[in-house]
């Protein structure tokens, strides 16, 4: 899959990973889980190899989040 792939989907739900979830990945946070109308699931990681979860970060109008 490539980032470009991800276009033209819609988001369905979002929520916070299970125990179960992170339990599977070694993580010791949970991260955010978003599933997209074909079933594509992305959640932030702290780095590229899968280690631990990460922060996703949004910016609107003018103010910052951090999920």
């Amino acid at each position: 899959m490539k980032p470009q792939d991800l276009i033209g989907k819609k988001i369905v739900s979002v929520r916070y990973m299970t125990e179960d979830e992170m339990e599977s990945m070694c993580w010791y946070r949970k991260s955010i889980v978003i599933t997209l109308n074909d079933e594509t699931q992305l959640c932030p990681s702290r780095d590229e190899e899968g280690n631990d979860a990460g922060c996703l970060f949004v910016d609107k109008d003018g103010e910052s989040y951090c999920f």
